[in-house]
């Protein structure tokens, strides 16, 4: 916000009763300030996703810094197309500002929104140059009071109100609004006063009012922008914490072969106290060093090649009880493959009895349908003997008879 003040009528040499080379040291710096803030929102929000980005906020500061500069380098103390100009990028950038508080807020800010936005404030300042000077700047302070009370109340209407950064920073942004505004109506209601009196007064509050804001606004913005990442942040813990409660498979996360965390389902199924599983070496799950190497080499060694291992692992309870447990794990982060992991774990073990009983009944089978074909072999070969005898001695017998037969017709 450090460049919200600037505008040609803002820094005349009446309001603030200074000279014009203070007038003008305070607009450079401003640009100055508004330039540097930008390269260190670039650099802040350099490689995050899109989603994790602040919109508009790093176009506001470049708007507000080269409006600074363009008013740094121009007459202030007479309408002109630079002064316009000025005002335009100025005001433009105050707009995009108040829409990147509106997005820490959790407000979206639709593109008819903004772009509407823009266009009326190069409609406003188009007009400024039509008025007479004591409604042009009485106009001017209007815009400004609009875009201090906006974000205000933005983050005064939040959804987090429990945070004393938002209040401060929303009531401070009020605070500034109701100086701008003040300041507009008494130059409206009153302007052969406008410099004296109370016009003097409130023109001589609004100077720490810039200086109050300068300091504030961006650093608080910084803040409010890492206080929504760290709410979500454990927003996001406390749902993977529900997650592991209530999930019926063993989930766990190993580092260095150490489980970092896990779940009460993981602890009850290897039959370890709750909260007794967590710090410990995964050694303590299976039933030797030599096992605990064999699957230890396996399981990474396949996460490594292929960045996910699934398998068959045979794991031992306190009391010496071995059962079986399918694994499912990956990586968390494809560098550190052989160190940071996530497994899931199912119970396995009475699908192992199942399908060892499935094995020795299709073994028994087979051993019975074995059995079965040698005696049919047996009785078949038994059988086929006697008859093939009783069978050769009715042939026999049959010739015999023939000859006698045909011997008896000779006769």
């Amino acid at each position: 916000m450090i460049a919200r003040f600037v505008s040609p009528c803002l820094y005349r040499v009446q309001m603030f009763e200074t000279t014009p080379m203070d007038a003008n040291t305070l607009i450079l710096t401003l640009a100055f300030g508004s330039y540097v803030f930008g390269f260190l929102l670039i650099l802040f929000q350099y490689g995050k996703e899109p989603s994790r980005r602040i919109p508009f906020w790093i176009t506001a500061k470049f708007l507000q810094g080269t409006g600074s500069l363009i008013l740094y380098s121009c007459d202030i103390s007479s309408p002109s197309p630079l002064n316009l100009a000025a005002d335009v990028l100025l005001l433009v950038g105050c707009a995009y500002e108040s829409w990147a508080v509106f997005c820490i807020t959790g407000r979206t800010v639709s593109s008819r929104l903004h772009l509407s936005v823009t266009g009326g404030i190069f409609t406003a300042c188009f007009l400024m140059l039509l008025l007479l000077p004591p409604l042009r700047l009485s106009l001017n302070f209007l815009i400004h009071t609009l875009f201090y009370g906006l974000p205000g109340w933005a983050l005064l209407r939040s959804a987090d109100r429990k945070s004393l950064l938002r209040a401060v920073l929303g009531y401070s942004f009020l605070l500034v609004a109701g100086v701008f505004l003040t300041r507009s109506l008494w130059i409206l209601l009153v302007p052969e006063h406008s410099f004296s009196g109370f016009g003097a007064v409130i023109g001589q509050v609004m100077l720490p009012t810039v200086y109050y804001m300068m300091l504030i606004s961006g650093f608080s913005m910084l803040l409010l922008a890492k206080e929504n990442s760290d709410r979500e942040l454990h927003e996001s813990l406390r749902e993977q914490q529900a997650i592991l409660e209530t999930l019926p498979t063993g989930l766990a996360i190993v580092r260095d072969r150490v489980v970092e965390r896990c779940n009460p389902s993981l602890e009850q199924m290897f039959g370890h106290a709750p909260g007794t599983l967590i710090g410990r070496n995964v050694q303590c799950l299976y039933e030797g060093e030599t096992e605990y190497d064999r699957y230890g080499s396996m399981i990474y060694d396949e996460i490594k090649r292929h960045n996910r291992f699934s398998g068959e692992i045979q794991a031992i309870r306190p009391t010496g009880e071995r059962f079986w447990v399918w694994v499912e794990g990956r990586s968390i982060f494809s560098e550190r493959s052989q160190r940071h992991a996530v497994f899931s774990i199912t119970d396995i073990t009475r699908r192992k009895q199942q399908q060892e009983l499935l094995l020795l009944q299709k073994e028994e089978l087979q051993a019975a349908t074995q059995a079965k074909n040698r005696f049919i072999r047996m009785v078949s070969h038994e059988f086929r003997t006697p008859f093939g005898l009783l069978t050769s001695s009715a042939d026999i017998l049959d010739r015999y008879w023939d000859r006698l037969t045909s011997t008896e017709n000779q006769v």
